[in-house]
């Protein structure tokens, strides 16, 4: 039979420490003659045990361990001392150590002292060691210490609850009954007895009794939908999805938009491969009322993430976040996620002015600015990349990321001087411990400078790109184009092409590079194969550089009718070559 998971099991021992924040006081022996010679011994033993207090209160752990061993030492009857002493231990999972020193404390103090006994409580709960027989029964006299304690101190309910998990932990049901049952008396309306008196009777394998308890909870607010949830789970765990389903329905017809129920269902769809039901459990609770806006985005974002790939569940989340959006028109971080969903799914327009909306809401969210500015890095854009690069600066000007993509703008605007200017100004601001960030820049420098046809100094920025990250398998991909364009170290660049596609085998754009420098090596038969293969990569066709390579490698081939089909695909798809037009009219290769 299944069981619930604890929710309260221990959670006494966490909060033991600071109940003992304070030194019991301890009756010590005191002498009526104390001669003159005593006196000064009395004071230096005082002063040991005073020097210990204040170590533990400076937290310094190891100087109070000593301390108190040195008064343990001169003062062995001093029991406050081996209590000090044993929680120490304690701390520091001595288990023997602080068994000794409680046990000592005890017999020591003849007043009962309800912190030494809770330390010995602890003390033997934990205490490792002996048989499961001798484990269990260490653990039921510490159950038996709290049981005393709660009695005695009737107003500290932590007492019942750390006797009732030692009882269960022991496997005394009756006793561990008993003590929730104290403790739910306390407070009726307090759900963690009605919690752990389930644990307990499904532990003794008794489902009625769970069932009894759990409707025992219900009925003290028959509008709490977790309760429900309970019940529920507690058919469910046995096997009982009937009775499951009719909990459900009747929580439906109660609380009709409890979030936890729409989780529930939801889950339970899910876990019934019921993918129908799934999502509209999720779209109930997502867009629940109820729920702050948080909530409801943490449940959107989990809701996206579990298919991203999944094209229906990308639409759906579209939707949904569109709805919330209209719920929380004022709220930026809506407007911030709505705009990501929507340039997943290919809604750049919208999800930009959603990005804007955000920004507009909130302008002081550097993540959206840097998604925002990202919307912007096309090269067509780059007006508009500029000017709200600008923008952004003015409210964080010590921003390298910010002002990377300025320099991006600039680039792409071919403003080359200036986008140098910026990229230099960005690798100042860089650490240099951001080896991933410098490598970055410096690679992009690397394009400025192609772009502006200085050739020496792309080479020098690609390689100190690469010496910061020497497996960056996209630089090292962009520079051996570079070098194959320019027929220059093609060695160098084949080399670092082949890592590439031995790294990435189906990458399209890793396999171009490759095949086109073994073009520019003369090594036709071979680059047709690669170029090929990327194509074949590639079935919607999109880049007409892979055809307008194929049509060269063709044409070198002697294949001129296939180079002059090629040719004409690539120019279809628009590529960016302006002697694509001359090399179909002549059916001639130019380079």
């Amino acid at each position: 039979m299944m069981q619930l998971s604890k929710h309260y099991f221990f959670f006494g021992i966490v909060l033991w420490g600071m109940m003992l924040g304070a030194t019991p006081a301890v009756a010590q022996e005191q002498e009526q003659d104390m001669s003159q010679f005593e006196l000064p011994r009395r004071l230096y033993e005082d002063s040991l045990f005073y020097d210990a207090m204040k170590a533990r209160m400076q937290g310094d752990t190891k100087r109070t361990r000593e301390a108190l061993e040195g008064v343990t030492r001169i003062q062995p009857k001093n029991a406050t001392a081996w209590y000090e002493l044993s929680r120490l231990y304690l701390d520091d999972k001595k288990y023997d150590k602080a068994q000794e020193a409680i046990r000592k404390a005890l017999s020591l103090d003849n007043t009962n002292n309800k912190w030494f006994r809770f330390q010995q409580g602890i003390t033997l709960a934990l205490l490792p060691g002996g048989n499961e027989k001798e484990a269990t029964r260490r653990t039921e006299e510490a159950a038996d210490i709290f049981m005393q304690l709660a009695r005695e101190q009737s107003q500290n309910e932590l007492y019942l609850s750390v006797a009732g998990n030692f009882y269960s932990a022991a496997k005394k049901y009756k006793q561990a009954l008993d003590a929730f049952d104290m403790l739910k008396q306390k407070d009726k309306d307090d759900e963690g007895p009605y919690r752990e008196r389930i644990n307990v009777f499904l532990k003794m394998n008794d489902l009625p009794s769970a069932v009894k308890e759990a409707e025992a909870l219900i009925a003290t607010n028959p509008y709490q939908g977790s309760y429900y949830v309970i019940l529920a789970q507690l058919y469910s765990s046995n096997n009982l999805p009937d009775k499951a389903a009719e909990v459900y329905s009747l929580a439906e017809k109660m609380v009709p938009d409890d979030p936890d129920i729409q989780l529930a269902l939801a889950l339970r769809s899910s876990k019934n491969n019921d993918s129908v039901g799934y999502s509209q459990n999720v779209r109930k609770l997502i867009l629940n009322k109820s729920l702050d806006v948080e909530a409801q985005l943490n449940f959107l974002t989990t809701y996206i993430a579990e298919k991203f790939e999944d094209t229906n569940r990308r639409r759906e989340a579209q939707q949904i976040a569109g709805e919330l959006a209209q719920q929380h028109p004022n709220d930026a971080k809506v407007a911030f996620l709505n705009g990501r969903i929507l340039w997943v799914t290919g809604e750049e327009p919208r999800a930009t002015a959603e990005f804007r909306r955000s920004l507009d809401l909130d302008p002081s969210d550097l993540a959206v600015w840097e998604t925002f500015l990202i919307a912007y890095s096309a090269k067509e854009k780059a007006d508009s990349l500029i000017y709200y690069a600008d923008k952004a600066i003015k409210l964080f000007p010590n921003n390298a990321i910010i002002h990377f993509y300025k320099g991006i703008g600039l680039m792409n605007k071919e403003m080359y001087s200036e986008a140098v200017v910026v990229m230099t100004r960005v690798i100042d601001m860089v650490p240099d411990e951001n080896t991933e960030q410098l490598a970055r820049v410096y690679a992009t420098l690397g394009d400025i400078y192609n772009q502006s046809k200085q050739f020496k100094l792309s080479d020098e920025s690609y390689r100190k790109s690469l010496q910061l990250e020497p497996l960056n398998y996209g630089n090292m991909n962009n520079f051996a184009y570079y070098l194959s364009v320019r027929g220059e170290n093609l060695d160098e660049a084949e080399k670092m092409s082949r890592q590439t596609v031995e790294k990435y085998p189906e990458s399209s754009i890793y396999l171009d590079t490759y095949g086109w420098i073994l073009y520019r090596q003369g090594k036709y038969s071979r680059a047709k194969d690669y170029i090929m293969k990327a194509i074949q990569l590639r079935p919607d066709g999109t880049d007409g550089t892979l055809y307008d390579h194929a049509g060269d490698v063709y044409y070198k081939l002697n294949d001129k009718q296939k180079a002059l089909e090629f040719w004409k695909k690539a120019k279809d798809l628009g590529v960016e070559n302006p002697l694509i037009d001359k090399k179909i009219q002549e059916q001639t290769l130019y380079e």
